[in-house]
């Protein structure tokens, strides 16, 4: 992580650190605090997947929220994605493509018709991301990405007053630097469930 990314961040939460007191009163004593923890599958989309004949890999990710109101928290996060690029190489070697970096952005909380679930839409900033080819053979190259942007949504289904099961879609993009032209977008969607505690 680089140091620019790490203070943005921070900035982002510190800077919503202010209004925790009032958060939590809006919020009828619950917590404005509140952490994630995601996994699903990861689907490689556009020139991203047909350039590098990426297979549908895995997703993961963990992001800590802070509420201002009841309907809208800042959150800053990590994000692993990996998928295989077949027959990467001309002796046929798969490569083990992983693209893991930090997030930070808004999540808005939508009016519901139903009281057993509240959808959520997010968007935000994704930064210091690398782009990582494991090979079989045991050497690694990394590439550097640019700062991107992420959006989502999904529902929350309330397990009790401090916990959600939370299914959801983010789709990510950035470019990657000193990538040639044509070869420098990540696009990928995420596709998974998160598990979400108030703390």
């Amino acid at each position: 992580m680089t140091a620019r990314a790490f203070a943005f961040v921070l900035a982002a939460l510190g800077t919503a650190g202010v209004s925790a007191p009032a958060a939590a009163q809006l919020g009828g004593g619950t917590s404005p605090l509140a952490v994630e923890v995601r996994g699903g599958i990861a689907l490689p989309v556009a020139a991203f997947k047909e350039d590098l004949n990426l297979e549908t890999g895995l997703a993961a990710s963990a992001s800590v929220s802070l509420s201002i109101t009841p309907q809208i928290a800042v959150y800053g996060g990590y994000a692993w994605n990996q998928f295989i690029e077949s027959g990467a190489t001309t002796v046929g070697e798969d490569v083990h493509l992983t693209d893991r970096g930090f997030s930070a952005g808004v999540r808005l909380g939508l009016p519901a018709s139903s009281s057993a679930f509240s959808p959520w839409i997010k968007g935000g900033a994704v930064m210091g991301h690398k782009l990582r080819h494991n090979f079989e053979s045991g050497h690694s190259s990394d590439t550097d990405g640019d700062l991107g942007f992420e959006v989502g949504g999904g529902l929350d289904f309330a397990l009790g007053r401090q916990v959600s099961f939370s299914p959801g879609v983010t789709y990510t993009r950035f470019a990657l630097k000193d990538a040639l032209p044509g070869d420098d977008k990540v696009q990928h969607v995420a596709v998974d469930v998160g598990l979400r505690i108030r703390i």
